[in-house]
């Protein structure tokens, strides 16, 4: 692979499912791979796939990479219903129930305490402030906005647990993901009016506040909402008729008229997968993500230099002063990241889950 400028995060991108290797029985037979299919990893297909019947991998005992498989088979199962695989883990014939239904975390709880697994996962859900528009352009309105959410009691009464607050625009999980990143996700109703007085808001206008139906977003929004209403003293209308591919091209044309649910779920490990499709000037609407229509040269060339910096530490250093500069700015509120959770028997251990929600085959142990 030859590159025409420097890229530090060449070794985490190519790990993106797109840029995984295929042998060369791929290409001289596609349906046969389908259903055999060849990996790099440290299990094989021990038979065809039957599609609706699962498959059993064992382990690959020629594999050279660092990271051997530690049991020697995994059967993966599909359920028609997940009732009836938590049945199965409860009485010992399924180890390992991967992203479970908060309905059944909860029975959990109670059956099975301590075996219940939660990650924090590359998903991120915010709030973005349309940059277009004069009312947002103060960045003291949005910090204040920020300011006066309490993420943690939606988090944990609304959403169930189901999601974690955010306090960084890179999820944990991520590289370079830094714990309380984000100093205006911390909840300080006194300093949030303190900053929309300063910045001579009009809380005597609703603010419209907008998110995509059908997505189960309505509870969490309607309590942001009420905690703004609240704290600020300002009154809200929500927005949540329109269906996604309207949603998104309202987003498009820049018809934003207030705050907007948006979210963003990186598919690599690397902090730039979380930064550059949401916050660059490349990234502008219509060729990218960056829904609030964000702009910062600083930002860019903060970029770049990662982008080309000689190691990972200078690449991390330098990602993590360009997310500085967004969480100064503050063109997007940060709310929640999501959370898997994973059910596993007495019988296993290591039980590790990625940051893309992935179970970790390869860590994977027999307990005792």
């Amino acid at each position: 692979m030859t590159l025409t400028a420097p890229f530090a995060q060449l070794p985490v991108t190519r790990g993106q499912r797109v840029l995984l290797p295929l042998p060369e029985a791929y290409s001289a037979d596609p349906e046969a791979f389908g259903r055999r299919p060849v990996g790099n990893g440290p299990f094989r297909a021990e038979a065809d796939h039957v599609p609706g019947q699962g498959i059993t991998l064992r382990r690959y005992d020629d594999y050279a990479g660092p990271r051997p498989a530690a049991v020697e088979a995994i059967e993966y199962r599909v359920y028609l219903d997940e009732d009836t695989a938590y049945t199965e883990l409860l009485s010992g014939d399924l180890d390992v129930l991967p992203g479970a239904s908060p309905d059944v975390v909860a029975r959990a709880e109670r059956d099975v305490a301590g075996r219940v697994v939660d990650t924090p996962t590359a998903g991120l859900t915010y709030l973005a402030l349309p940059l277009y528009d004069a009312r947002w352009a103060d960045p003291r309105v949005r910090r204040g906005l920020s300011m006066a959410i309490d993420r943690a009691a939606i988090t944990e009464t609304v959403l169930a647990g189901t999601r974690r607050p955010a306090d960084s625009l890179i999820a944990p999980g991520l590289l370079g993901h830094r714990d309380g990143a984000c100093g205006y996700c911390v909840l300080d109703v006194d300093r949030a009016n303190a900053l929309l007085d300063r910045a001579g808001f009009d809380r005597s206008r609703p603010v419209e506040l907008w998110f995509n139906a059908g997505s189960g977003n309505e509870a969490w929004v309607e309590a942001v909402r009420n905690q703004l209403r609240a704290n600020l003293g300002v009154d809200y209308v929500l927005h949540g008729a329109l269906a996604p591919a309207e949603y998104l091209g309202l987003i498009a044309e820049q018809g934003m008229t207030g705050p907007f649910r948006h979210g963003w779920a990186p598919d690599t490990p690397s902090p730039r997968s979380a930064l550059e499709p949401l916050f660059s000037t490349l990234a502008l609407p219509p060729a990218g993500a960056n829904a609030s229509s964000y702009s910062d040269p600083a930002f860019d060339a903060l970029l770049a230099r990662a982008d080309a910096a000689p190691t990972e530490e200078e690449a991390l250093a330098a990602y993590a002063m360009a997310e500085d500069v967004v969480l100064a700015d503050m063109p997007v509120i940060p709310l929640f990241v999501d959370v898997t959770q994973t059910i596993h028997s007495a019988d296993v251990e290591d039980v590790v889950v990625e940051a893309f929600g992935g179970v970790d085959a390869a860590a994977l142990r027999e307990a005792g």
